[in-house]
């Protein structure tokens, strides 16, 4: 969906797919039987910045119904390092999960509830880093359940080095009227006294060198901030590359932006970001949502799997989700689910899940779930987003299994909480699977109809559409728009000087807003090692 590039070809691909996979849908209705164990890998696991050398352990929470179990029958565990989403071509040749070594696990497994803890060393650090955790059950032979869970949110940094670059601004963000200052924090000294000078220069979005100088310094210890302070007038990303000679070579990137909390007197704004509000490290859950509002962003989409927050039937994992949400709160953002990613145990006739498909579940489960999360975050969150970017297929009726989803969801959710705001899936696509959608009557069960990836053409059809069935009140946002770029191993002058992310929001967002389109959500937020669609890297430096 975030490709339309050769659109023909591949239109033409899930037209020939399509038969296929409605036909496999009522196959597995009739023949997959029901699923009822599951994993879950306690949020504890990535509730902190790790850093490289350190003992990580990862405890694991599971049950194996014996209906399922078979003799040798193990969990397992992988780490998966930064994903590489938009290959250029030149510095990444495919999508792929870079590696790190040492982060795999077995344990054979009985039948029945239990746990296990998976200890680990965080491995050597990469210029950005990340994880990904995903844990599945397999037989005697090796071979995977057809079903996972994962998850994300795993930071951690280098022991290493001599010193860090930083900033006491949140994303390095400095408004136009703050001076500028970066400073070089000491670590790992072992020789005190020592005459140093780092050499420093600065250079903008064309490439061009803006400032350079040096600044000597006595080294005294771990801590010790060096201050590069930067008399600028020029606006917008710069990179500044710090050098002291026999030790090492550093950069990092850092930007001027209008006073926009002052320009807006800390109101809500039309704008957000992507995965923000979710559990994983709190001071950094806070630097995320304090980056988005220097920005404007105040309200937040996070997309995640309902087997995260329920793993097993009845079993909520909710403590984290709750202090996530208060810091979106307490930061003045605004933020909804979009769910998706049912567990295994929840399905109706399939033991796993396709991409980009309804879903048919146990609806008296759904049921459950909507109001157990409503009812725990209640006050805190703001709306339900009913799945992403569906298309045709996933079970033999999507239409009605889809308008059952979201009848269900939305009358349970306001069932407790009145004010939340319910949303139909956003991207749903194509247009003509939309209108089907709204003939069989969902508009009656959102709020808001959100388009991805779309311009103000899109907006206005949109609209149209819902006026065709006479649901003007239902409004349009844009809650996924931005354009992917690769920074995986590309030098990071070049890097500073692609401006396509910015030139999509300055042409997409400006036409969307010239039809009032009344929000627009920025896909992207939390950082990302590649880049990829965020406006950060994982190391929260600006792009």
């Amino acid at each position: 969906m975030k490709d339309r590039s050769n659109a023909g070809a591949v239109w033409a691909a899930c037209i020939a797919l399509v038969a296929f996979t409605a036909c496999s849908a009522v196959g597995a209705q009739e023949a997959q039987r029901p699923v009822k164990s599951w994993i879950h890998i306690d949020h504890s696991s990535t509730s902190r910045t790790l850093v490289e050398g350190e003992r990580w352990e990862v405890p694991v929470e599971y049950y194996l119904d014996p209906s399922e179990y078979e003799e040798g029958t193990t969990l397992n565990i992988w780490g998966a390092g930064p994903w590489i989403d938009n290959p250029d071509g030149k510095y990444t040749d495919r999508r792929h999960h870079e590696s790190y070594p040492g982060l795999n696990g077995k344990v054979g497994v009985e039948p029945g509830e239990g746990h296990h803890t998976f200890t680990f060393t965080v491995p050597p650090a990469l210029p950005q880093n990340a994880v990904l955790l995903i844990a599945n059950f397999a037989d005697a032979a090796g071979r995977a359940w057809p079903w996972q869970v994962r998850r994300g949110r795993m930071w951690f940094v280098r022991k290493g080095g001599y010193f860090e670059l930083e900033t006491d601004k949140p994303g390095n963000l400095f408004t136009y009227d703050e001076p500028v200052r970066i400073v070089a924090r000491l670590k790992n000294v072992r020789a005190t006294g020592a005459q140093k000078a780092l050499a420093y220069k600065v250079y903008d979005a064309t490439g061009a060198v803006v400032a350079q100088g040096q600044a000597p310094f006595a080294v005294e210890r771990d801590g010790q901030q060096v201050p590069i302070d930067l008399a600028l007038q020029r606006r917008g990303t710069f990179l500044i590359e710090v050098e002291v000679p026999g030790w090492e070579k550093r950069e990092t990137t850092f930007c001027r932006i209008p006073d926009v909390l002052a320009i807006t007197s800390g109101a809500p704004t039309r704008f957000g970001m992507t995965n923000v509000v979710a559990p994983g490290p709190a001071e950094r859950t806070e630097q995320l949502c304090r980056i988005a509002r220097r920005l404007g962003l105040t309200s937040c989409r996070t997309m995640h799997s309902w087997y995260d927050l329920e793993p097993g039937p009845g079993v909520y994992k909710l403590d984290a989700w709750e202090e996530a949400f208060d810091i979106g709160r307490e930061n003045g953002i605004d933020a909804w689910l979009c769910i998706y990613n049912p567990p295994a145990w929840a399905l109706v006739g399939a033991e796993s899940v396709q991409s980009y498909k309804a879903v048919r579940v146990d609806w008296d489960a759904w049921r459950d779930f909507v109001r157990t999360v409503t009812g725990r975050l209640k006050g805190k969150l703001y709306g339900w987003e009913w799945l992403n970017e569906i298309t045709p297929g996933g079970t033999d009726d999507p239409v009605r299994d889809y308008v059952t989803m979201c009848r269900i969801g939305t009358e349970t959710a306001k069932a407790v909480d009145p004010e939340v705001v319910t949303i139909l899936a956003g991207g749903l696509w194509p247009r003509s699977f939309r209108i089907e959608m709204l003939k069989a009557g969902v508009a009656d069960y959102v709020d808001v109809l959100p388009i991805h990836y779309s311009n103000g053409g899109g907006v206005v059809e949109a609209r149209e559409d819902l006026a065709s069935v006479g649901r003007e009140q239902v409004v349009v946002w844009e809650n996924e728009s931005a354009r992917g770029v690769n920074a995986w191993n590309v030098p990071p002058i070049e890097e500073l000087q692609n401006t396509t992310q910015a030139n999509w929001v300055l042409t997409q967002w400006t036409d969307e807003l010239a039809v009032d389109c009344e929000r627009i959500i920025y896909f992207g937020g939390q950082g990302a090692p590649a880049g990829n669609w965020t406006y950060l890297l994982g190391d929260l430096r600006p792009r």
